[in-house]
Parts: structure tokens; sequence; C-alpha cells
């Protein structure tokens, strides 16, 4: 019987992390196709020249490759332990949620790195000005696809 129960969560698990790649992946696909879009609307928004966006992009997607990155990592953990909660230690949840707060630290630190890096390549307003623009293309976008919903229901 215990042998049953190891395989059946070995095979959760699989199917788990089976879905999780194919979600990144429509995920990514869903990201790189708006990414001409997204940079479109921050460039206008932001007034980032032709020669300020060939050294500054490049940068930006590296730091957004990384985010993403640790964004999946921390929905792998959420899944993991939305999945496995109630046959864990204390000490597992402890180990898990010690991951899962390692990745917090990792966001925050990149988001510092890459701050740095943007304010050596534009100016701190225009820096400040991209999170904006971020935000409000992301919202744009979320209302976007929340009025898709409500009209396909």
């Amino acid at each position: 019987m215990n042998n049953i129960i190891k395989t059946f969560l070995c095979l959760l698990i699989v199917n788990i992390w089976t879905i999780s790649v194919w979600g990144q992946h429509q995920t990514e696909s869903k990201i790189q196709g708006l990414m001409p879009e997204k940079k479109n609307f921050i460039s206008k928004q932001v007034g980032i020249t032709i020669q300020e966006g060939q050294q500054f992009w490049p940068v930006y997607n590296e730091y957004l490759d990384k985010k993403n990155l640790l964004h999946v990592e921390k929905i792998k953990i959420t899944c993991f332990y939305k999945y496995n909660n109630k046959g864990m230690t204390e000490n597992d949840v402890t180990v898990t949620m010690n991951k899962y707060l390692k990745i917090i630290r990792a966001q925050s630190l990149l988001e510092e790195i890459y701050n740095k890096r943007f304010r050596k390549l534009l100016s701190q307003a225009k820096v400040m000005q991209i999170y904006v623009a971020e935000t409000d293309f992301n919202n744009m976008k979320s209302m976007n696809n929340s009025d898709k919903e409500t009209s396909m229901q």
C-alpha cells in the first residue's frame, strides 16, 4: 500500500511538472508576442531614444528573462506545497517555506541589480517612468483579458 501511495505521488509530481512546463511555454510565447507592443508602449511613454533603446533593451530583456525564471520557480514551489501539504511534516513545510523566501530575496536582489544597471544607461527619472509604464501596460493588458473573458461568458 505504501508503494502505491509513493508511486501515485511521483506520478502526480511528474504531471504537475509537465503541466508547468507546458504552461511556461504558453506563457513565454504569449509574453514574446507582446514584447514589441510593450517596448513600443514603454518607449513612447518614457521617451526612450533610438540610441538609448539600443543599449537599454538588451539589458531589459536579460532582466525579464531572469525575472520570469524566478517567477516560474515560485509557482513550482507553491504548486508543490498545494498538492503535498497534507503529507508534509513541520520540517518539510519549513524547508519549502525557506525555498519560497529564498526566491523572494532573489527577486528583490534582481530588482536592485538591474535598477543599478538601468541607471547607468538612463536617467533616474526615465528608469522610474519605465516602472510606471510597465505597470500601466500590464494593467491595460489585464483589463483587456478580463474584458475578453467576460464577453465569452
